[in-house]
């Protein structure tokens, strides 16, 4: 499996620089026809953000996203039509993050917000997913 993943923190300057270098060697990687598959786009909080933000530049260069997890994103953008599969989830304890545009919402109970991408149905729903998408 090829499990690329924008894990991003708070600071938008690093965010930023992270989605550009993640897309860069997603596109060179297509374009040598060396792109591994499924191709799995994982983040949380803003890093949620910032995958939906690559998977619609995916869109735009014409690459298909296999998987996207969006994991208790704040202001989660339009899910691209690119993306084969979209779960979103989201802490019940939690005010953080939204609804993704499509997609499967999972609710999460008892975990907030920090502790969510590391919670194990999160954990194992992205690993059981990313393994379906072949």
């Amino acid at each position: 499996n090829n499990l690329q993943s924008a894990m991003t923190g708070d600071n938008r300057g690093h965010s930023r620089h992270a989605e550009r270098r993640v897309l860069a060697e997603i596109v060179q990687k297509h374009q040598a026809g060396t792109l591994a598959r499924p191709l799995v786009l994982v983040g949380h909080s803003l890093g949620g953000n910032a995958v939906t933000r690559i998977a619609t530049a995916l869109h735009q260069r014409g690459i298909q996203v296999d998987y996207l997890a969006v994991v208790d994103a704040p202001a989660p953008l339009p899910i691209p039509p690119n993306v084969a599969k979209v779960d979103n989830f989201l802490s019940t304890a939690s005010f953080v993050g939204r609804r993704l545009s499509r997609g499967e919402t999972i609710m999460v109970q008892g975990v907030g917000h920090v502790a969510l991408g590391n919670h194990p149905t999160v954990q194992r729903r992205i690993m059981q997913q990313a393994g379906r998408t072949t």
